[in-house]
């Protein structure tokens, strides 16, 4: 905050956006922020803020040509020097890829040998924790990344609560990653759940293992460590400069089952522009399961007011979309105020609120198509997003297509690009 403070201090604007992961191309993504402007990117930690800003804001309006020199920048700052961003298509490489991995599937379908074939199996069984949605994807994401760069056919062996199959299923033109069992058949591998440190330290060992299978356990991000290890690897496969990464890794690897295709088909969506507002308040469900408190109930009036203030921004007339994780926010007036008058609409909850990693198995499986058809309406059938600080809503921010998207609190805008 004290850094944050002392650059607010000077200049004409200043502008805060969230991000709840990090950014992967730094240089790309401040040029992104601020087109045809002169762009400085720099890391907090390394620079002298009560100098750098008032020597920024002379930068910018009255460059002088000893300012190319870096002997003359700021400690911490750097210009940007943004790089082409590619195309949404995938190299030759990534379709080689793809052609090697069916005839790995069909290979081990029969019991065949795989000659010169490593795998990696990203596990979520009932013997490890997964997280919720958010942990979950982050996970698998991260996982096909490495499997990507370190030449690996990517697997994967979930099992908890339900078969994942159940939930989603591979592509036509994506990996069959469909395993299930291999806990019990294969040796322990590696295990970076709620520890990125872990692998950050060290990423080439995983991405350079010789073992024929590595099973992971992971419910971090792995994919910005290991682009930075493998930088020429990333390029050739077409990694590098992918905006909108992890995106365009869950449209290769995954669509809705069938199960969730008829749940989110029997959806009453309103029609016209729709505004999700997901709320989390964490501690309001103990016969569920058990969470820390993230939001309280008297929150919830300004996640509604920020969802009014970015309607009148974007000039829409809007449906609200509220999706929590307590059925206590029904009995709030200003909600049954809203929906009283058409501006609000709950979701029914007729499997139960859960979470897919604290709540009972019984409970968990009588609730996780809906939740997840919950996660897909933010994703991918709302325009507009108003956000807690939950992997949930970041990870529907992040894959869905680019919408305006702000926080509940503060209505401080929010950017779900990979970065």
């Amino acid at each position: 905050q004290s850094h944050v403070a002392a650059l607010v201090g000077h200049g004409k604007r200043n502008d805060a956006v969230w991000r709840r992961f990090e950014v992967r191309n730094e240089d790309n993504f401040a040029a992104g922020l601020c087109p045809g402007s002169p762009v400085w990117v720099g890391k907090l930690e390394d620079m002298q803020c009560k100098t750098a800003a008032l020597q920024l804001q002379r930068r910018i309006a009255s460059p002088e040509s000893d300012d190319l020199l870096p002997s003359s920048w700021p400690e911490g700052i750097r210009p940007a020097t943004p790089r082409p961003q590619v195309v949404a298509t995938w190299p030759d490489r990534m379709r080689h890829y793809l052609k090697i991995h069916g005839d790995v599937t069909t290979a081990l379908r029969q019991g065949s040998e795989l000659p010169g074939q490593k795998i990696l199996i990203h596990m979520c069984t009932t013997m490890s924790f997964c997280g919720g949605h958010g942990d979950r994807l982050n996970g698998m994401l991260g996982a096909f990344a490495v499997a990507l760069l370190s030449g690996r056919q990517f697997f994967i062996d979930s099992q908890r609560p339900v078969p994942l199959t159940l939930v989603l299923q591979p592509t036509p033109e994506g990996p069959d990653w469909r395993l299930f069992g291999t806990h019990v058949t294969l040796s322990a591998g590696v295990n970076f759940n709620d520890n990125l440190a872990s692998f950050e330290r060290d990423p080439r060992r995983v991405l350079d293992s010789q073992e024929d299978v590595l099973r992971i356990v992971s419910n971090q991000r792995l994919t910005a460590a290991a682009l930075r290890a493998l930088p020429q690897q990333a390029e050739a496969v077409g990694l590098s400069l992918h905006s909108n990464l992890h995106a365009r890794l869950f449209e290769i690897l995954f669509q809705p089952s069938p199960a969730l295709r008829a749940t989110l088909a029997a959806r009453s969506l309103p029609s016209g522009r729709r505004i999700g507002l997901h709320f989390r308040a964490g501690d309001q469900m103990p016969a569920h399961w058990k969470d820390p408190p993230r939001h309280g109930l008297s929150e919830l009036d300004e996640f509604l007011e920020c969802a009014e203030s970015l309607e009148r921004s974007l000039g829409w007339d809007a449906t609200f979309l509220l999706f929590a994780d307590t059925d206590k926010v029904q009995d709030l007036p200003r909600v049954r105020e809203l929906v009283a008058s058409g501006k609000l609409v709950l979701p029914p909850q007729n499997d139960g609120l859960i979470h897919l990693d604290r709540s009972p198995a019984m409970l968990s499986v009588r609730g996780l198509l809906t939740s997840w058809a919950e996660w897909w309406t933010l994703a991918f059938d709302v325009h507009a997003l108003v956000l807690c600080q939950s992997g949930f809503g970041a990870t529907a921010m992040e894959i869905g297509p680019r919408r305006p998207a702000v926080m509940g609190r503060g209505c401080v805008p929010a950017d779900g690009s990979t970065g």
